[in-house]
């Protein structure tokens, strides 16, 4: 079987799809008797320093799960500046340099596999697929830098186009592209057309036992994950009419916004009391045995972004949770398809909140039934582990002899 080797800008216990995709990705090749290991950064998302109880330190090894992952030191930083954004991706580029360049060209790699965006770990994949002639597999989860231009974070320029010629010339490296979402694909094929579609999915048997309980009068919906500049979360607490509807927000995130969203709640707690409420990130198993207690899944992006996919869709659906997604593209034409839950545009006020007063009236027999139903959609077509194993079983022959 081939070595593998995973460049990847994050990596469990970080937060976030992509974090937890790589992982999953990793485990499945190795079931799959492959070589596997990772060079990653040491955690720091989605805070501005490394998480504990890392040490501050240059480089760091440790193993999961039986996997070797070689951590990289790095400019820690989550800024919406994308000069900052910059400075953090070369300093993880030219810590892998600096650090590891002697061990990726020393031992005999079959295969380099590259989380993108951002693009800086690519590039360095690409000099060392030269160097050593190894295949090269590019994981693309968004279409970098154009969702930076739809989320207002760079501007078309010099720049921009630039940026857009150097993940093109990249796309056209790779010996073979996993995409995420159908629009990827379609964006992608033009300039590669050797794609699997790698979607993130969700391992259903995780959440196939979960019981759900509908105890509280009040509509209880819950958003998990970070609260970030492209998700929207402090527009919608804004948004929300709590003084019409009875509603809990909880909100399990970390993140950019979620100190604004704290203040948003004090100034308002002495006219909406307990309206929303902050709690800290559990990892996922704990976070399965949280979730069950709530009505609905609260899934939103702050514009539309071409080419993603929040994985949230997944998740929430294996666990039978109904989404109330807030979003456009590929996300909302899937909760739509599968008939998930309800969907509202971005900005869209008046919108959201008809939905939260027609779910706020729905009877517990018809919220059963949105949760059976969504638990059966994720284990008929969402299972992540089926299409893992895929890929994991079929690489060779989808990338060509490996010498």
């Amino acid at each position: 079987m081939p070595n593998i080797t995973i460049l990847t800008t994050t990596f469990p216990p970080e937060m976030g799809a992509a974090s937890y995709r790589i992982f999953d990705l990793a485990v499945a090749l190795k079931k799959a008797k492959h070589s596997v290991e990772v060079y990653t950064a040491i955690p720091n998302y989605p805070t501005k320093a490394y998480i504990k109880p890392y040490p501050n330190l240059f480089f760091y090894k440790e193993y999961q799960e039986g996997i070797s992952v070689r951590r990289h030191g790095l400019y820690p930083s989550h800024s919406r500046r994308a000069s900052l954004r910059l400075l953090t991706m070369m300093s993880l580029c030219l810590s892998v340099a600096l650090f590891s360049s002697y061990s990726l060209l020393k031992k005999k790699r079959h295969i380099l596999f590259v989380q993108t965006p951002p693009p800086a770990l690519s590039v360095f994949a690409v000099l060392i697929k030269k160097i050593t002639r190894a295949k090269l597999i590019v994981n693309i989860s968004d279409l970098w830098p154009s969702a930076m231009q739809d989320l207002e974070v760079i501007q078309k320029g010099k720049l921009f186009g630039l940026l857009t010629h150097l993940q093109n010339y990249i796309y056209r490296q790779a010996d073979l592209c996993s995409v995420q979402s159908q629009e990827i694909w379609d964006f992608i094929k033009p300039k590669n057309a050797n794609l699997f579609l790698l979607r993130s999915g969700v391992d259903f048997r995780k959440y196939e036992n979960t019981k759900r309980t509908f105890r509280n009068p009040k509509l209880q919906v819950v958003y998990f994950g970070v609260a970030g500049l492209a998700h929207g979360l402090y527009d919608i607490c804004k948004a929300i009419d709590f003084r019409n509807i009875k509603i809990d927000l909880h909100l399990f995130c970390e993140g950019l916004e979620r100190n604004k969203i704290e203040q948003l709640r004090i100034r308002k707690s002495h006219i909406h009391e307990n309206f929303i409420h902050l709690h800290e990130i559990v990892n996922r198993n704990a976070l399965i045995k949280k979730l069950v207690c709530y009505d609905f899944a609260l899934i939103s992006q702050k514009t539309a972004i071409y080419g993603t996919v929040p994985s949230k869709i997944y998740e929430a659906a294996a666990m039978g949770l109904p989404i109330i997604f807030i979003g456009s593209g590929e996300g909302k034409e899937i909760v739509e398809k599968y008939q998930l839950g309800f969907t509202a545009f971005p900005k869209d006020v008046k919108g959201l909140n008809k939905i939260l007063q027609h779910c706020q009236g729905l009877s517990t027999i018809q919220k059963l039934r949105m949760s059976q139903q969504n638990q059966n959609v994720a284990a008929q077509y969402f299972d992540k582990m089926r299409s893992l194993r895929e890929f994991a079983n079929n690489l060779q022959d989808m990338i060509g002899n490996v010498k």
